[in-house]
């Protein structure tokens, strides 16, 4: 399974932080690289260590990926003034693993005309009285906020997929995905400002520094779908949009053989990065066929 790509503007992959391959335990890279080329995401407060700064050995369950360890001073990232939410048209993509329900913004866009931390778009942990669980706050201004919540607490929970997206067709909305699952949508309009975005931290009034961990961030210019989300979802922790992704299949037994027949087939379980054209079936008698032996062609 592959990662949507239409409106794909960052693009921040743990196991690609220098931009050039793998990020051993804690480089000392004072950025994390996008992918696309738009926009590399600052790092600061670093202790480059697995304690508060680059961790991993590369597989599933234990990607390379940022650290936080929630301290007031705590890494952080920062993309400058390139929030997205000024368009009203985005969606905010993270692979994370939160490790404690004390408050903590894992995404957040925050304001950078004032001092005030309002408007925000934020992706928070332990909002509130909704200790452990994972929201999407959207503020219209000063005074009005409209969040969304997981159903379940994800502290302590291991990794999780978390997507925030808004649209205004047809109507200006916020929905929270977790693990391609829609946990809910808040109507109302969004203030549009010159907005900053951060990991791991808020901007303004309370910092809020994150506990837990970061293996990837994506950023879109439009609402994803659903079934996108699902997409991205099903694609896992260590995809990346500039890697091409093999297809996976799986051939049946051989039966009914004969002197001059057999039967065979099998079944594409993934396409990968890209549609499959064309399959079939190969075959020879010395062992190890290619389709430089004889073979069917599909469709």
């Amino acid at each position: 399974m592959s990662v949507v790509t239409d409106g794909l503007h960052i693009e921040c992959i743990g196991k690609l932080a220098t931009g050039t391959g793998p990020g051993t335990n804690s480089p000392q890279v004072t950025s994390w690289t996008d992918l696309k080329g738009n926009h590399n995401g600052a790092l600061s407060n670093s202790g480059y260590t697995t304690a508060c700064g680059w961790a991993g050995s590369g597989s599933a369950g234990d990607p390379y990926r940022l650290v936080f360890n929630g301290a007031t001073n705590s890494q952080r990232v920062n993309f400058s003034t390139v929030g997205l939410g000024s368009t009203h048209e985005f969606t905010y993509e993270v692979w994370a693993k939160l490790t404690s329900s004390v408050p903590g913004c894992i995404v957040c866009e925050t304001n950078t005309a004032s001092t005030s931390w309002y408007p925000t778009l934020a992706i928070m942990t332990g909002w509130s009285a909704e200790d452990g669980k994972v929201s999407a706050t959207r503020h219209d201004d000063d005074t009005t906020a409209h969040s969304v919540f997981s159903a379940n607490v994800m502290n302590g929970a291991g990794w999780h997929h978390f997507t925030l997206g808004q649209t205004v067709t047809p109507t200006q909305s916020m929905t929270l995905w977790v693990d391609g699952v829609s946990e809910g949508s808040s109507v109302g309009a969004y203030q549009a400002t010159t907005n900053q975005l951060n990991l791991g931290f808020h901007r303004y009034g309370p910092t809020w520094p994150l506990t837990g961990e970061i293996a990837t961030f994506r950023a879109y210019t439009r609402k994803l779908s659903l079934a996108e989300v699902q997409q991205n979802y099903a694609a896992g922790i260590l995809a990346a949009s500039t890697e091409s992704v093999a297809p996976t299949v799986i051939t049946t037994a051989i039966s009914n053989i004969t002197d001059s027949s057999a039967d065979s087939g099998g079944t594409i379980t993934n396409e990968g990065s890209s549609a499959v054209t064309q399959y079939g079936v190969c075959w020879n008698t010395s062992g190890t066929p290619t389709i430089a032996d004889s073979h069917t062609t599909q469709p």
